[in-house]
């Protein structure tokens, strides 16, 4: 027991305490001391009844030594209350720096949390850059439902411009690819491969409007020359056995018509068409498809 004690105490490494806590523990050790001295003197046995002399100086040791053993109670009792009242002070202080870590933890997190949220947001935004810097196509499925919905609307030659200035013109020939599989022939005039007709000046938007093109310009006869959302004509349609609404053609000779259910039929694939009205590009009655750049 001893063996363990001294062992203990030599295994503390007493340069890492402050002299508080070095004069607390010594404290404790004194009221330690105290306590185990009168302890063995209070059941010590002494020299027989007998013996009078000899109990008497017996008597008087033990009376000494209980008095040593007090004093050295009192003296840890009193340390101890002292270096007590430092610790209450030195715990107060380590509480209020813990409430400082504690907001400080708490505003971390806090901005850990909005960090997080602007790179999800970074991560978004960067995964619709990207898909916005892929080219365009037409995909076969989209081909396949366009041919599909446009069976019952009256084929004529459809007119597919581009520009050599927008930059897509791979795009184009797969919107003139579309059309062709769909039974629409290429209207006169075409001076370009794969029969697209293409001009040397870019699509451009009238000053001071910013909003995105769309995959597909339907270009009319009209005197607003700004592309913009049509309230879009009664479309005569019906529910075919394979519960598709195709729209069908009634006035085959009535282009204005036929350009409604092209277009129809072209958002029904998942593509974004704009009607651009314009006196300069195309005559009353008549129509045409601009595909606009891809950038914007």
């Amino acid at each position: 027991m001893a063996s363990q004690v001294s062992a203990t105490f030599l295994w503390f490494d007493w340069a890492s305490f402050s002299g508080w806590e070095r004069a607390e523990i010594l404290s404790a050790v004194l009221v330690s001391l105290g306590c185990l001295g009168e302890l063995v003197w209070i059941f010590r046995k002494g020299p027989p009844k007998e013996s009078f002399i000899i109990r008497e100086a017996f008597e008087e040791k033990k009376h000494s030594r209980e008095k040593l053993f007090a004093i050295l109670i009192a003296v840890g009792v009193t340390a101890e209350v002292i270096t007590l009242l430092h610790s209450l002070r030195e715990s107060g202080e380590f509480r209020v720096e813990f409430g400082k870590l504690q907001q400080t933890n708490a505003w971390i997190w806090q901005t850990n949390w909005f960090l997080q949220m602007d790179v999800e947001t970074l991560r978004s935004n960067n995964v619709v850059l990207q898909n916005k810097l892929q080219p365009r196509i037409i995909t076969p499925i989209q081909v396949t439902n366009f041919i599909r919905l446009t069976e019952n609307i009256t084929k004529i030659p459809v007119k597919i411009c581009t520009s050599t200035m927008n930059g897509d013109f791979s795009f184009a020939v797969h919107v003139r690819d579309m059309f062709t599989r769909a039974g629409f022939g290429v209207a006169p005039g075409a001076n370009a491969s794969f029969g697209l007709h293409v001009r040397t000046e870019a699509t451009i938007r009238p000053p001071g409007e910013s909003y995105e093109w769309p995959h597909i310009l339907m270009v009319m006869y009209g005197t607003n020359d700004l592309p913009k959302q049509d309230p879009i004509k009664t479309i005569i349609t019906y529910r075919s056995a394979d519960n598709i609404i195709r729209p069908i053609t009634v006035n085959t000779n009535d282009h204005t018509e036929i350009c409604y259910d092209i277009l129809d039929a072209l958002q029904k694939t998942g593509l974004s068409v704009v009607i651009w009205r314009s006196t300069q590009k195309v005559a009353l009655g008549e129509f045409e498809i601009e595909i606009p750049p891809r950038r914007n």
